[in-house]
């Protein structure tokens, strides 16, 4: 199975896997949460104006996923001078997703997709 963006990662226990860790805050306690997730899809995009037509940035996958049970991270990689707003991600499929944002910049993003098993892709 040929695994695109996966393969390439260096791991010394698990090549599958990408342990990351994450921060809950729950009210005066601070847990720290060890996940094992791995990137199996990533890339570069430009935001859309929310008042653009269409008012998203689709992004389709090369190959689709067997699930569409996956995390996306969504990381600015331009200037955006305050004017990103918020932004969110909808429409997830096995086939890619959907960013949206409430403001007016179309500057640039970086996307990662993370899955928590190696049966990720279809067929």
């Amino acid at each position: 199975m040929k695994i695109p963006f996966a393969s390439r990662f260096k791991i010394k226990e698990k090549q599958t896997q990408l342990t990351y860790l994450t921060q809950a805050n729950l009210g005066p306690i601070t847990e720290y949460i060890i996940k094992e997730m791995l990137i199996v899809k990533r890339g570069i995009n430009y935001f859309r104006r929310y008042n653009d037509s269409p008012n998203y940035t689709e992004i389709i996958f090369d190959i689709p996923l067997k699930t569409d049970e996956y995390s996306v991270s969504i990381i600015p990689t331009e200037a955006t001078n305050g004017n990103l707003g918020n932004y969110w991600i909808s429409n997830k499929t096995i086939n890619g997703f959907r960013v949206y944002i409430s403001g007016i910049v179309t500057t640039k993003f970086d996307w990662l997709v993370f899955v928590k098993d190696l049966n990720f892709f279809e067929g």
